[in-house]
């Protein structure tokens, strides 16, 4: 028995020591590879100017979906291609924050304009957007941290995180924004629409600071995959085509640019009481029936006008016999032409 405690009690203090070891160690390492960035800028590493050449990896595994069939999606590499394809959209450019150049500042997990964060007093951004880190807190960069444009990026804090956009208006078809990988890898973009649908999956090879996306369905979130570090600044977003009159259609495709979207068919303010319904080509009836007073000699000749559309309406199953009568009685009674 004491024979055996001599051959254990040394090989108990092998392990112990070794144990020790790889616990200083390990804690070596640590010291040395912050893993945010608010322990790099706690620890002074951001002192220096921009942060690119430092090692900042993930050991997550980034996984690449597959975009469905579900929507028509385009993605841009180029700002001035994805303006001109998408104009008028919202701009956030981060810059009325309270984060000084090269300073880290902590904005929490989401911010957005309906829930102000540290680094964004509440009415400094633009409503209809939250930022998001799939784990920890999000992060505002002072100029000068991103090696390019010298201005204000978001991104999630630890390095392991991903990050993703949300938009909470219904009428978002197209996001851009410039981005940048401190991992220095090419970045995986996934777009996806309602009830989160994957629409599609991009990916952004290093070195490329632009990213863009259209699409004919609705955009609810648009995400970066863990591993790249990414940092984002100018976000735009929005319908992302001209729509003079609201009706979800784009100018250049609608027949009617200008319709009248009153909810019932209204001649000369006698209210027919008669569903005023939206055609695929952009066109209402109420669009249709005033196409009647165009170039009319005389109120017969716009009142046939308006029973052969009706006509041809009740034909088709829009109308029915009774909607045809009160379009006709009110048609009968206006001033027109």
């Amino acid at each position: 028995m004491p024979y055996k405690n001599k051959i254990v009690q040394p090989f108990v203090l092998v392990l112990l020591a070794a144990f020790v070891a790889f616990t200083f160690s390990s804690a070596a390492v640590a010291a040395q590879e912050p893993d945010s960035f608010s322990a790099m800028y706690a620890d002074g590493s951001l002192a220096h100017g921009p942060v690119a050449d430092k090692a900042m990896t993930s050991t997550l595994a980034v996984k690449i979906d597959q975009p469905t069939q579900l929507a028509s999606v385009t993605f841009f590499n180029n700002q001035a291609t994805f303006s001109a394809a998408a104009p008028g959209l919202t701009l956030e450019d981060f810059e009325n924050g309270i984060t000084l150049p090269g300073q880290v500042q902590g904005c929490g997990s989401p911010f957005s304009s309906d829930s102000p964060a540290p680094c964004f007093p509440a009415g400094e951004l633009s409503e209809g957007f939250a930022f998001h880190a799939d784990f920890g807190n999000t992060v505002a960069l002072g100029a000068g941290i991103v090696p390019i444009n010298g201005t204000t990026w978001v991104v999630a804090d630890l390095f392991a995180s991903g990050s993703f956009f949300t938009f909470s208006d219904p009428d978002v078809f197209a996001v851009g924004f410039e981005l940048f990988s401190f991992a220095g890898s090419a970045i995986t973009i996934s777009v996806h629409g309602v009830d989160d649908v994957l629409l599609g999956t991009a990916i952004v090879p290093f070195g490329t600071n632009f990213f863009g996306v259209q699409s004919d369905a609705v955009i609810t979130r648009v995400s970066a995959a863990a591993g790249a570090v990414v940092v984002y600044d100018n976000l735009q977003f929005g319908k992302g085509f001209i729509d003079t009159d609201g009706d979800g259609i784009e100018d250049d495709l609608d027949a009617c640019p200008n319709s009248d979207l009153s909810p019932t068919i209204v001649i000369d303010g006698c209210d027919s009481g008669v569903d005023n319904t939206l055609g695929a080509d952009g066109c209402t009836l109420s669009d249709l029936i005033g196409e009647c007073a165009i170039g009319v000699r005389n109120h017969g000749q716009y009142v046939r006008c308006v029973s052969h559309l009706t006509n041809d309406l009740k034909k088709s199953g829009l109308i029915s016999g009774s909607d045809k009568g009160a379009i006709m009685s009110c048609a009968g009674q206006a001033d027109i032409p």
